[in-house]
């Protein structure tokens, strides 16, 4: 029955489950990811189906939900004006897309959005119609960097990497953040703010993109400027974010050229979001030469006020 489930497929080069191929990885017409494998790769005959596709949740039903904070959401609407470089993270299911579609909607309107993907998850366009959107796929023929290439000529101000898994998706990612495509962002997969940083690294080094992590540290220190970290709640099944972080460039720091700066933390005592620290004022000169305005300044630090910090 495995066999059959993924053996139909009529495409050029495509290789049917067999002990010489013993994993075939697809997709179904509706976008579900398809992983079967058979031994001697695996002990028994196995099928996995994903299905993608997150929906999204309006700021106040995630505050709602106590997925986020009232304090938490508006600071996302005034920075998003500035353009930051964003990281949403976490592990499998902790609604890191979800949460992506959440900042997506405080993109200003003005600002065209290139979507590059594996699998054509982020459908902007059903829940923001109005938003100047194209999305590229890659698969055997196109790869993230060509996907890259023509997002440049399609003239994007900002890319979207739904979920970063390679190392050359790493590297195309971080390309559009400090080139031309400032207030990009995309997924990751990791156990932490600070373990992103590393497991990134990793990931680029592991590649063959850059010869030692000094330089691949640098290169990730300048482009990211915040990383949002989700989680959930095994017993309950409430997803919350658990930390958000500033990444704050030194390059006078040869070795971690770095500093992440707590701007929000899930306390577990009190079961809510703390406000911590307030955003760099070099975020904020780089954040006024885009959508982000004095009146936005003075409304961020209005909600400073508010926040007590």
């Amino acid at each position: 029955m495995i066999k059959r489930s993924v053996s139909f497929s009529k495409l050029d080069n495509f290789h049917p489950l067999d002990p010489n191929n013993p994993e075939v990885l697809c997709e179904r017409i509706c976008g579900a990811r398809v992983t079967a494998v058979m031994p001697p790769y695996s002990r028994y005959y196995s099928l996995d189906l994903r299905y993608t596709g997150a929906d999204f949740f309006s700021k106040n039903t995630l505050i709602e939900s106590k997925t986020s904070n009232l304090y938490m959401e508006e600071f996302m609407d005034i920075i998003m004006k500035g353009r930051p470089n964003i990281f949403v993270l976490g592990g499998q299911g902790t609604g890191k897309t979800t949460y992506l579609f959440r900042i997506i909607s405080s993109i200003p309107e003005n600002v065209s959005i290139l979507t590059i993907e594996s699998t054509m998850e982020l459908n902007i366009l059903k829940y923001f119609p109005d938003k100047d959107v194209k999305n590229l796929k890659f698969f055997k023929l196109k790869s993230p960097e060509d996907c890259f290439k023509t997002g440049i000529r399609m003239n994007r101000d900002i890319i979207i990497d739904g979920e970063v898994r390679t190392p050359e998706e790493a590297y195309i990612t971080l390309e559009a953040m400090t080139r031309q495509n400032r207030g990009s962002m995309g997924s990751f997969h990791t156990s932490s703010n600070e373990d992103f940083m590393y497991d990134y690294k990793n990931m680029l080094i592991r590649g063959g993109i850059y010869k030692n992590e000094e330089s691949a540290l640098y290169d990730i220190a300048r482009a990211v400027n915040l990383l949002i970290f989700l989680s959930i709640n095994r017993h309950t099944g409430r997803r919350y974010i658990k930390k958000v972080s500033e990444v704050i460039f030194k390059p006078e720091k040869y070795h971690k050229p770095y500093e992440l700066s707590t701007l929000f933390q899930y306390d577990r005592k009190c079961d809510e979001l703390l406000s911590i620290n307030r955003i760099s004022d070099s975020f904020l000169d780089r954040a006024l030469d885009y959508e982000f305005t004095q009146d936005n300044l003075d409304q961020l630090n209005n909600l400073y006020e508010k926040m007590k910090i």
